[in-house]
């Protein structure tokens, strides 16, 4: 998808600072390969399940691993996306903050602005 206008400067600043949404600019995904989660996600699901007040399917969400991801809110770690997929950059797979910020994202539905309360007050926002 080639940007145009304004945009064209804004995207690469918003890649920089790993910290905005982009309405209507859709990830670039590389190296996208499925991985089976170790046995800590369960666990940090569970903690994202009970700060959020939130309950969900574990089993549902699908896992993959990406050598990169540009183009949307910290696209330099990972994504979410409907209906239950999880993408984390290389790297970022043991940090549980990335990982459970993921998790909060598919326990709430998405919410890519990152308006509920929930992302303070469990500590999953970055910036």
């Amino acid at each position: 998808m080639a940007l145009a206008g304004p945009m064209r400067l804004v995207a690469p600043l918003c890649v920089l600072l790993t910290g905005c949404t982009l309405s209507g600019f859709e990830a670039e995904i590389q190296g996208r390969v499925p991985f089976s989660p170790p046995a800590v996600y369960l666990e940090w699901w569970r903690d994202t399940e009970a700060c959020a007040d939130e309950s969900g399917s574990f089993e549902a969400l699908v896992f993959y691993l990406a050598d990169w991801i540009m183009g949307d809110a910290r696209v330099a770690r990972a994504r979410w996306s409907e209906p239950h997929d999880i993408i984390i950059v290389r790297r970022y797979e043991a940090d549980a903050k990335v990982v459970s910020h993921e998790m909060l994202h598919d326990l709430l539905r998405g919410d890519g602005s990152h308006t509920d309360g929930r992302w303070a007050s469990c500590d999953l926002l970055f910036g």
